[in-house]
């Protein structure tokens, strides 16, 4: 009991040293004589109590997995006083076969010693078939399921709507307690000075990843990885404030006080005298300065829209002269041109981030990180580019249509010209047979 929870506690050695005492330690922990009135309520599954710990370390052994994980403990809880022990081991050794019966060496051990008796399970990490046990969410849902059907055969109660909150990882917990840095922590603490000092996202994402992490986008979900490390961190794991949300309010605030302009109290301009009035008198009269300045935002949105839509005209003007394009099927070839150029980098891109994941080196990864970089800096170009040619595209038919307005008349217009004409051709003859 003493090794095991010597064991536990030390967060350090259990990263770093598993050992075969690890499973003497933890078979030894449930089955404990005092806790199971003399080995009275333990039962093992595909092994004995005795050999448990040996074919556990065996079957690690053999396997290829290069995880440091020896064996899994689970636990399995009854209300007070509603189930005795010989009911609850019964319980607890058909949930065993069920779940793990078919593969894996378990011990189901019964303990009484806390008021409300309850089941410990030692579950080895590796199976019979040398595959190792994915502990994940779906296999505690299939636990949980499977816990409560057979607690309602037995006419015991479960816990409906069960939430499983966001928990902290015990290690991480404690690493606290005795002032010892996490892992999370650093992170948090790194994101803290990145975020202090950026005013975009993208600021952020480029900050943050000099200081010796990789961003990766993994579905809806932002994930770090330190440099230094092998596993991912999702944001949204790090706790409150810091977020994908909860980053960008923070960097969204930073931006707002920037812009914030200190108050300061009115004070009367004094009117100009002498020379320096006369001239600007002079000034106003000739109409070198405006009568009244504008203040209507409508307008002002509007010259605003009409600036961004010249310039993208004359990024447009500038495109086509200097690539020569004179033609909608030169125009529709230029395009295709870019979109094939931008899938060949968006691949090598992915490429060298795929390259990136297995680097921990942060003195090799820089250079990869600055190529990446430079790709996404062209892709940004030749995205432009795509975007103009699309307006030029969408533009080209109506500037076709005002064109041919103009070169070809009307023929309605063309009628009523032509019998307009003859009319008065007609009135010019009536007037000169009268006279």
């Amino acid at each position: 009991m003493g090794q095991l929870i010597a064991y536990v506690s030390d967060v350090e050695k259990t990263i770093e040293k598993f050992d075969d005492e690890t499973l003497k330690a933890l078979i030894s922990y449930g089955v404990d004589d005092l806790k199971t009135e003399e080995r009275k309520y333990v039962t093992a599954v595909n092994c004995t109590t005795d050999d448990a710990s040996d074919i556990m370390a065996s079957l690690n052994k053999q396997t290829q997995s290069k995880s440091d994980t020896v064996a899994y403990h689970g636990y399995q809880s009854f209300a007070p006083g509603e189930v005795d022990a010989e009911t609850a081991h019964e319980i607890g050794v058909k949930l065993a076969n069920e779940l793990w019966g078919d593969n894996f060496p378990v011990i189901v051990a019964t303990h009484l010693d806390h008021g409300h008796i309850h089941n410990h399970f030692a579950l080895g990490a590796t199976g019979f078939n040398l595959k190792r046990y994915h502990d994940c969410n779906e296999t505690y849902r299939m636990m949980r399921e499977a816990s409560d059907r057979l607690c309602l055969e037995y006419g015991l109660s479960v816990i409906k709507n069960p939430q499983r909150g966001k928990t902290r990882h015990i290690g991480e917990i404690k690493a606290e307690q005795e002032g010892r840095p996490t892992v999370r922590g650093i992170i948090r603490r790194d994101m803290d000075i990145a975020i202090k000092h950026c005013l975009r996202m993208q600021e952020f994402y480029n900050l943050f990843q000099s200081l010796g992490y990789t961003l990766e986008w993994r579905g809806k979900y932002l994930r770090i990885r330190p440099d230094h490390s092998t596993k991912f961190f999702r944001m949204d794991k790090l706790g409150e404030g810091y977020t994908y949300e909860d980053v960008q309010a923070r960097i969204l605030d930073n931006a707002r006080n920037q812009r914030i302009i200190p108050y300061a109290p009115y004070k009367p301009k004094e009117k100009p005298k002498g020379l320096l009035a006369l001239y600007i008198h002079y000034c106003y009269l000739l109409g070198e300065l405006p009568k009244q300045k504008p203040n209507n935002r409508e307008a002002y949105a509007v010259i605003k829209d009409d600036v961004r839509r010249a310039r993208m005209y004359n990024e447009e003007a500038k495109l086509l002269g200097k690539y020569n394009i004179n033609t909608a099927e030169e125009l529709s070839l230029f395009t295709e041109g870019l979109s094939n150029k931008f899938k060949e980098l968006a691949y090598k891109r992915a490429k060298l981030r795929n390259k990136l994941r297995r680097m921990h080196d942060t003195t090799e990864m820089q250079p990869i990180k600055d190529e990446i970089s430079q790709l996404s800096l062209q892709m940004a170009e030749l995205r432009k580019q795509m975007r103009l040619c699309e307006d030029i595209a969408a533009r080209s038919g109506v500037i076709e249509r005002v064109v041919n307005t103009i070169d070809i008349p009307d023929k309605e217009l063309q009628k009523k010209e032509a019998k307009d004409a003859k009319t008065k051709e007609t009135k010019t003859r009536e007037r000169e047979d009268k006279r």
